[in-house]
């Protein structure tokens, strides 16, 4: 019983919920086949499969069933988007280094695969449950890269990784929403009494991201003027603190276990960043910062480019190409909704409890 109005509806049962999502699809491509599976569907569009896991979708709509309609229309105008093919020198400036988790990655392949797909989701290591993936981001789009787009153009991943990067590098940090202070006290605007011993930043779907950066590590450090324990529970949020500080690094511990389910969630792991040598040394936070490190010889690990970054060539012109540039379009990516090659760029995780 509603009192009120009050009260939120109640979240259909998931096949229902399903049902209207290809209601939905249909109505924008009369055409569409669809295939159910206990996923979601395998849609095909002009002939090109596409293996949709509804879950993480059913799961954003299920915390307000309210806003049914304006989460599917979202979903649909961003599977329904095409991309243009492009050169490696139009893709370039384009292109966007994402955190993943290894099992994203790894469902991603099987649905690429049950697709009846030859292509691979492209992915380099970085430490613990964290993988690198290579997007190419379009006014609001996110589209990774394949093993196979990377063979048209002639590059490996690492050379895609190192472009990405130099892209980010080249914009600005992001500032930190909130700064935990010695003193106890919350400050935001960087002003406030006290050391700084914690910074939280929740910002856009990189933010996350920034952790690969050595000059964003060394950014931190001198911040917080001391080895740092940084988490990284979803794509829009990175929070640090000093390792110096044993109730903040509980806080942050507890709060990256909390956001396990959220939207564009990554992991609950947490990592410790040692500040003695330029770059930050990272290894995974044990209680004791002796758990596996990222080499000092691997592209993320500290000196691995010296501090600058090498060959920003096309990186200052960080607009992506115009959508209607001339060249044949490719079909929709796999998988939009969680484990696949297309994401908005808005849409952040929920706000996770936290004392900060």
């Amino acid at each position: 019983m509603k009192l009120f109005g009050f009260l939120k509806p109640k979240a259909e049962p998931f096949p229902k919920f399903r049902d209207y999502v290809r209601q939905v699809v249909r109505h924008n491509e009369p055409s569409a086949k669809f295939e159910n599976n206990d996923n979601g569907f395998i849609l095909t569009i002009k002939k090109t499969p596409i293996a949709c896991n509804l879950k993480n979708l059913y799961a954003t709509y299920s915390r307000d069933p309210r806003e049914r309609d304006s989460v599917v229309k979202q979903w649909i105008d961003t599977l329904i988007m095409e991309v243009p093919e492009q050169t490696w020198s139009e893709a370039m400036a384009s292109l966007r280094p994402t955190l993943k988790t290894n099992e994203y990655v790894k469902l991603a392949n099987i649905q690429m695969k049950k697709a009846n797909n030859a292509d691979a989701l492209s992915a380099r290591p970085f430490i613990g449950d964290l993988a690198v993936i290579i997007v190419r981001e379009y006014g609001g789009t996110l589209t990774a890269v394949s093993d196979l787009q990377l063979q048209q153009w002639g590059v490996t991943l690492d050379d895609a990784i190192r472009q990405a990067l130099n892209n980010m590098s080249v914009m600005g940090f992001p500032a930190p929403i909130t700064e935990m202070r010695s003193q106890g006290s919350l400050t935001r605007g960087g002003a406030g009494a006290g050391d700084v011993v914690g910074l939280v930043f929740e910002h856009d779907h990189l933010t996350a991201t920034w952790l690969l950066l050595e000059r964003f590590r060394d950014h931190i450090g001198m911040k917080l003027h001391h080895d740092f324990v940084v988490a990284v529970p979803y794509r829009s949020r990175l929070v640090a603190v000093r390792a110096d500080e044993p109730g903040l690094v509980a806080s942050v511990l507890q709060s990256a276990r909390s956001a396990r389910n959220i939207s564009y969630g990554l992991t609950s792991q947490c990592y410790h960043v040692d500040m003695t040598s330029t770059g930050g040394k990272v290894t995974i936070f044990t209680g004791k910062h002796k758990g596996e490190g990222i080499g000092d010889g691997d592209m993320f690990g500290t000196g691995s480019m010296g501090g600058t970054l090498q060959s920003i060539t096309n990186a200052a012109a960080l607009n992506a190409p115009a959508l209607g540039s001339a060249g044949a379009k490719s079909a929709p990516m796999v998988d939009f909704s969680q484990w696949g090659l297309s994401e908005p760029t808005d849409g952040q995780g929920d706000e996770v409890a936290t004392p900060w």
